[in-house]
């Protein structure tokens, strides 16, 4: 049974929104918008809300249904984690879907206008209020015709995307801490080998107070390691960017 109100509105001419919104109990107390800026162009752009809560958004006026209008509006939706819109236009309208997607674009239900809204008017009497927070829209657009993909709300999606960069974070400043005690326990240990030589002569810094200091035993690998250092501390002051120290 198609509703008489909606109908007249469609059929009366020029500007429809507020004779629809009303219709559809949008202007009730409880029920409140709010105007948003710079998301459509030639056409009024609001967000609907039910006891202060954002519940949908609608788009009218001359330019509501164009592409680009419909385009921006269902991706501001989806920011704003709004999963319904209306675009109205004189004798026109549409209804959109910003969780979902058809084919390429935003899902959107068949336009409606003058010539089909006595059968389709049911459909936009479930963007009422009370019908949105049923879900009753959501289960009949889906039934009717169901969309190619659903997207994952955008809330979501960060808290995964940032829960993985937090992972890869905390695993490169993992391996960060464990190159910068290395290096600098190297760079510790850098001041017994400035003193090292690499002969026996009695000036030669003590091999057992060496290897109590640095835990190691094989002497000539302390010299060439030592050797190795110095040349890399060298290298920095210069402000060469070495690999020898990687190397090692």
């Amino acid at each position: 049974m198609p509703n008489p109100a909606i109908v007249k509105a469609f059929h009366k001419g020029g500007a429809i929104d507020e004779d629809v919104l009303a219709v559809l109990g949008w202007t009730e107390p409880g029920m409140s918008e709010t105007e948003v800026l710079h998301v459509t162009e030639g056409a009024r752009a609001r967000k609907l809300y039910i006891s202060r809560q954002p519940a949908a958004f609608v788009v009218s006026g001359e330019a509501a249904l164009s592409h680009e209008n419909l385009r921006n509006a269902a991706s501001y939706c989806y920011h704003a984690e709004l999963e319904w819109g209306l675009a109205l236009s004189a004798g026109r309208a549409m209804l959109f879907n910003a969780f979902w997607v058809k084919g390429d674009s935003w899902y959107a239900l068949p336009e409606f206008s003058v010539e089909n809204i006595e059968e389709s008017s049911r459909l936009i009497e479930l963007f009422s209020p009370k019908e949105l927070v049923r879900g009753s829209l959501t289960d009949e657009a889906f039934a009717k015709w169901r969309p190619d993909r659903i997207l994952q709300p955008v809330d979501e999606d960060l808290v995964d995307r940032l829960d993985y960069w937090r992972t890869e974070t905390l695993r490169h400043v993992k391996v960060v801490e464990e190159q910068t005690m290395t290096f600098n326990t190297y760079m510790h240990k850098c001041s017994f080998f400035d003193q090292l030589k690499t002969d026996d002569s009695e000036n030669c810094h003590p091999y057992s107070l060496l290897q109590q200091k640095t835990g190691w035993t094989n002497r000539s690998l302390i010299v060439s390691i030592g050797m190795r250092l110095n040349k890399y501390k060298r290298d920095c002051s210069l402000g060469v960017h070495t690999r020898e120290f990687q190397n090692m």
